[in-house]
């Protein structure tokens, strides 16, 4: 599910395409998992901000961040044309 804190958002932005559903679960899994790992290393101090930040926006660009937030957008677009039943 994306996270919404308005629940009316959430129904609509729900209209991913069914094929998408499962590549959508792994790039966020992947996402929220290097995230995680990466602001703990960051607060740490396992990683460098200054030294590491552009990497990590490499990084996240590697594991998909780009598509991830394409089909989001793109459900969130179709739902502005469709009225939720």
């Amino acid at each position: 599910m994306i996270y919404s804190r308005n629940r009316k958002n959430i129904k609509e932005i729900q209209r991913i395409q069914t094929s998408q559903v499962e590549e959508l679960a792994f790039l966020k899994t992947t996402i929220l998992e290097y995230v995680r790992e990466s602001i703990e290393a960051f607060i740490t101090g396992e990683r460098d901000l200054d030294r590491e930040w552009e990497a990590y926006i490499r990084q996240m660009e590697a594991i998909g961040l780009s598509d991830y937030l394409s089909m989001v957008q793109e459900a969130y677009d179709s739902s502005l044309f469709q009225k939720a039943p």
